[in-house]
């Protein structure tokens, strides 16, 4: 990460990480997410959450919308947008 934020030089990256998943033979049906916000400048953490997010059945475009929405909504709800 340290290359990319040298090279991109961002004001702040966003880190997500599994920290657990569900899923049947075939599919990814939920999962949690640790989340991190870092301040480049300051070489800092700004934010942490765990984001958990359930799917559902169908079209990938639709569960990937509703994430980013799911990540949206937490950001909201901590005051950071």
């Amino acid at each position: 990460m340290r290359a990319a934020i040298a090279k991109f030089k961002p004001t702040q990256v966003m880190e997500l990480v599994a920290t657990s998943t569900i899923s049947d033979r075939y599919r990814l049906i939920a999962f949690t997410l640790e989340s991190s916000i870092y301040d480049t400048k300051i070489a800092k953490r700004i934010w942490r959450s765990s984001i958990n997010f359930k799917g559902s059945e169908g079209d990938p475009q639709k569960n990937a919308d509703k994430f980013v929405d799911t990540v949206i909504e937490k950001l909201q709800a901590d005051g950071l947008l």
